[in-house]
């Protein structure tokens, strides 16, 4: 034996009282605790899903009721979509200092992403009515 170590304890050892093993009945209430609360996670998501599920069925409803008004219904989710996708990136360049999010900009007109940021809207949405060059829209 390694001078120093302390002999490998085998199962029995651990069992038997005065060693330094784990206690059964610490080890169990540890793992009984784990497990009940796992029984209550696995409820609480039975209920999320359960709530869900009723939400899900009125989106359900209202595509069925645009696709009656003669709007596609997977056109308008993917414009849904990419809304959601839209706002989670905004918010993402919201959250950065002032200087991080001219970094965050420079960084998109480098890549080619023009088109959410003022001046990629500006070049989607001209304002139609004629204005001298230069000047402010009204």
């Amino acid at each position: 034996m390694a001078r120093g170590r302390k002999p490998k304890q085998t199962t029995e050892d651990a069992a038997k009282p005065g060693h330094n093993g784990f206690d059964p009945q610490t080890v169990n209430s540890f793992v009984a605790r784990v497990e009940h609360r796992h029984e209550e996670l696995l409820s609480e998501r039975s209920k999320y899903m359960l709530a869900c599920k009723g939400v899900r069925e009125e989106i359900k409803e209202i595509l069925d009721e645009a696709k009656d008004a003669g709007i596609p219904k997977r056109a308008l989710r993917s414009v849904i979509k990419a809304r959601d996708l839209e706002a989670k990136a905004e918010k993402v360049r919201e959250e950065l200092e002032a200087e991080d999010q001219e970094s965050h900009d420079q960084i998109r007109l480098a890549l080619g992403d023009l088109a959410d940021l003022p001046l990629g809207q500006a070049v989607l949405h001209p304002d139609t009515s004629e204005r001298p060059f230069g000047a402010p829209p009204q």
